[in-house]
């Protein structure tokens, strides 16, 4: 055959451009007969915001969004004839969306494993690539380099901890992690914090330390030695994220725990990527994100357009069940009620998943997509557990319809996990844990045509959501559903009906259940989160211009930022502030103002001790503000210096760990005497109360101290133990009725008995927190001058050295007794 008989179609044929036109023109091979309603209304939206940078569609889980994303993604590519991503969140949900793609006849590309397919196509502008989001944000991503023309984030309310991930450099190699806690230690040995970080050192899970950015910049040169020396650039663990951070290692937050340092950015700086240019079209698929606060965190998307289709897709039926007793008991009610039927059990941990042996078979990473395909087939009533995996594994329809929740989720990284249980932000927490709640959920709902049971398990968890504090950062249906859960179990409690038959009525949906189900579920009502979030989206944005200015070496702006936005958060949460001053403090040690840098990260200390603080003294700013009832109570008492220094030194000597409690307990209630509060013992003097009660002035009437200050380290606080603290809790609603409490144990960091419920705000402080409050105390009272304005030098003092109520107690360095259960 010659030349003049081959015939070529360089000419190309006009591709769809209209996703639903671009649906109705492929070859269906699946079971995708058509589009459904919130499908096309999604699709429709989509087409009239083209122009827009950041757009998301929020379908319920198992309303269809996979098809709404590939139809998309290859109308960007029929458009631009470019590059466009389907980004997935792990290999296992890149397979069933090949799988998908593959039921509608829509042609792909892949890249993951390493391996790529179908990448000429790919190149040449014709297909998409569906991959992951490690394969795109590590920092040695092969699509950096790349000029995308769009990307698909499935999944988005997974992003957050898969991209922090990829900008996380975790040392877990044996000889790099101890050579920098050598260098941490030169800090700890000389703060308040030593034996804490010593029993981090020696193997102690439940702790997380933070090493202060003064001192991780002050020891920049020397951790970078360490890990260079250690060709940190070249491990394939390491080497990924080593890249992102290699020369900005200042400005990270580092933490250590008892298996590894890890380095992570505050913000995550996305502004660097080319991904995040206006030229570039972006989707975020999503079904459980609570507020627009989650895209802030994940992506620095501050006002995506949101599309939300109507229609009930992923409207399922859930009866929520309250399982009954302890720990113990409510594990094996669970196991009698799935008995006759598949579950699925999602843990914490690993550990905790252990307890559910043999009954459970543990699913990990190294099962592979096939062990949960054959799950799904079985028609054997088994249990497939799985361990902290809140997302990316789908048990839709008849593959499960029992769902055991276990416990109270906890965070995927050290920078969760030390926001969350150190630093404390109510709101934040909330969120997170709302949407690990809900994701977790999802496993095994998928349509509205789903119905099943959710077992709850463990007290933190069951008070968690009757919490109408917690619930409204649920999705509605969600609240309602809940809400429904909760007053049947008050039936059950009262043996009007059982457990086991309401299981039985939703899993074989009978009509009764149905009928029963319709008529209350549109009469409860639910909360909307988004008013109590607006001022919290607001400081993340801001926060997110200060940190990426820090990043870039523009630290001037980056201080004023930061200062602005610390000052303007206070009266929303001083806690947050906290957070923010000590950035602030980052920022002017940066820009070689080492005088106000002090100054902020004192003042973060104060509000949250585990923030760290500088050994470097502090000057000490005069206050306009009228002595407050401490300065008043305390000069008008005949201050003595030299009394009052011999008192101080008393209580050090007594305020310790051991046998005598008695002793303790007095040098507490002197120190809170010393700080100018009320303070007494109400158990010694009329056997009734807590061991010690310090009383202020204002909404934040009373703290209490239970002391267990002579428990073994290798104890934990009992049932008992608890019971006593939340005796002492009515006791205290009883006498100081409509005022807020702030409740301590004063001991140990030790795990709390499975068999104890202890109250959400119960707080567990060790004795290093006191005496580090007793240490402030010293050094105002010894730089008091005779002969001036007493009043009005305590109240300086106290202001800038935390010493002011409720902040004095409130700031202590402590963990919640809930975080302390042994998960």
């Amino acid at each position: 055959m010659g030349l003049a008989d081959i015939r070529l179609n360089v000419n190309g044929t006009l591709r769809p451009t209209d996703p639903i036109a671009l649906f109705q023109s492929l070859t269906l091979r699946g079971g995708v007969e058509n589009i459904w309603e919130p499908q096309a209304e999604a699709l429709k939206s989509w087409t009239k915001l083209t122009d827009k940078n950041d757009v998301v569609i929020r379908m319920n889980t198992g309303g269809g969004k996979t098809l709404v994303g590939l139809l998309i993604a290859q109308a960007i590519t029929n458009q631009t004839t470019g590059q466009v991503l389907y980004v997935c969140a792990n290999n296992q949900l890149i397979e069933q969306t090949i799988d998908k793609a593959r039921e509608c006849g829509i042609e792909i590309a892949s890249r993951y494993e390493g391996n790529w397919q179908n990448k000429e196509r790919y190149d040449a502008g014709e297909v998409f690539c569906i991959t992951n989001y490690a394969s795109l944000f590590n920092g040695l991503s092969i699509f950096r380099n790349e000029i995308l023309s769009g990307i698909i984030f499935d999944d988005a309310h997974m992003a957050e901890n898969l991209i922090r991930d990829q900008f996380t450099l975790t040392i877990k190699d044996s000889e790099i992690y101890q050579n920098l806690i050598n260098l941490f230690k030169d800090y700890f040995d000389r703060s308040s914090q030593k034996e804490d970080f010593e029993e981090l050192v020696a193997g102690d899970w439940r702790r997380i330390a933070f090493v202060p950015t003064f001192f991780a910049w002050e020891k920049s040169r020397e951790i970078r030695e360490i890990l260079t020396d250690s060709d940190v650039a070249d491990k394939e663990s390491t080497k990924f994220a080593w890249e992102h951070l290699r020369a900005h290692l200042r400005y990270c937050c580092v933490f250590v725990s008892s298996s590894s340092v890890q380095f992570s950015p505050s913000v995550i700086p996305l502004h660097a990527l080319s991904y995040f240019q206006s030229s570039v079209q972006r989707l975020y698929l999503t079904a459980t994100m609570p507020s627009q606060a989650s895209f802030i965190r994940a992506f620095g998307v501050v006002d995506p357009k949101i599309i939300s289709p109507g229609g009930k897709s992923g409207d399922a039926q859930r009866l929520f069940v309250f399982l009954q007793g302890d720990d113990s008991e409510q594990k094996n009610q669970a196991i009698d009620l799935v008995s006759q039927h598949k579950s699925c059990v999602i843990s914490p941990s690993l550990k905790r998943l252990y307890e559910w042996q043999p009954k459970v078979n543990i699913f990990t990473s190294e099962s592979g997509y096939e062990e949960i395909v054959r799950f799904k087939k079985s028609e054997e009533p088994e249990m497939l557990g799985l361990a902290a995996r809140y997302d990316g594994v789908d048990l839709p329809g008849d593959s499960c319809r029992t769902l055991i929740l276990d416990r109270l989720p906890l965070g995927e990284n050290h920078f969760n996990n030390f926001i969350d249980q150190s630093v404390q932000v109510g709101t934040l927490r909330s969120s997170h844990t709302a949407t690990r709640i809900t994701q977790a959920i999802g496993r095994i709902f998928r349509s509205n045509t789903d119905h099943g049971v959710v077992f709850l398990r463990g007290n933190d968890l069951q008070a968690w959501v009757r919490n109408r504090l917690n619930r409204k950062f649920l999705p509605s249906l969600l609240q309602k559903q809940i809400t429904l859960g909760t007053e049947l179990a008050k039936k059950v409690q009262k043996d009007e009906i059982k457990y086991a038959e309401l299981v039985d009525k939703i899993l074989n949906g009978t009509k009764e259940w149905d009928d029963f189900y319709t008529n209350y579920i549109n009469t409860i009502p639910a909360q909307d989160a988004g008013a109590s979030l607006a001022w919290y989206e607001d400081a993340l944005i801001r926060e997110k211009h200060a940190y990426h200015k820090l990043w870039d070496g523009q630290y001037e702006t980056a201080a004023r930022l930061f200062s602005e936005l610390a000052r303007d958060i206070e009266t929303e949460d001083y806690n947050l502030q906290a957070w923010y001053c000590h950035w602030s403090g980052l920022s002017y040690l940066a820009r070689n103002d080492n005088g106000t840098a002090m100054k902020y990260y004192w003042k973060a200390s104060t509000i949250r001790a585990n923030l760290g603080r500088p050994t470097q003294s502090i000057v000490i700013e005069a206050s306009s503000s009228v002595p407050r009832f401490q300065a008043r109570r305390i000069s008008s008492a005949g201050f003595d210096k030299i009394a009052y220094e011999r008192k101080i030194r008393s209580i050090s000597q007594n305020l310790t760990y051991g046998p005598n409690t008695s002793a303790a307990e007095e040098a507490l209630r002197q120190l809170g005497e010393l700080l100018g509060l009320e303070a007494t013992r109400p158990d010694n003097e009329s056997d009734s109360g807590p061991d010690v009660l310090w009383i202020g002035e204002g909404d934040t009437a009373v703290s209490s101290f239970e002391l267990k200050t002579n428990k073994d380290k290798d104890a934990d606080y009992s049932k008992d133990d608890i019971k006593d603290c939340n005796d002492h809790h009515n006791w205290i609603q009883i006498n100081y009725p409509d005022k807020h409490a702030i409740e301590f144990i004063v001991g140990r960091l030790l795990p709390v008995s499975d068999l104890a419920n202890p109250f959400d705000s119960l707080r567990i402080v060790e004795i290093e927190a006191l005496t580090d409050l007793l240490q402030r105390l010293r050094l105002a009272v010894s730089d008091f001058r005779v002969g001036g304005n007493l009043q009005q030098q305590i109240q300086n003092y106290f202001n800038t050295l935390g010493l002011l109520w409720p902040r004095c107690i409130d700031g202590l360095k402590h963990k919640l007794a809930i975080d302390l259960k042994d998960s």
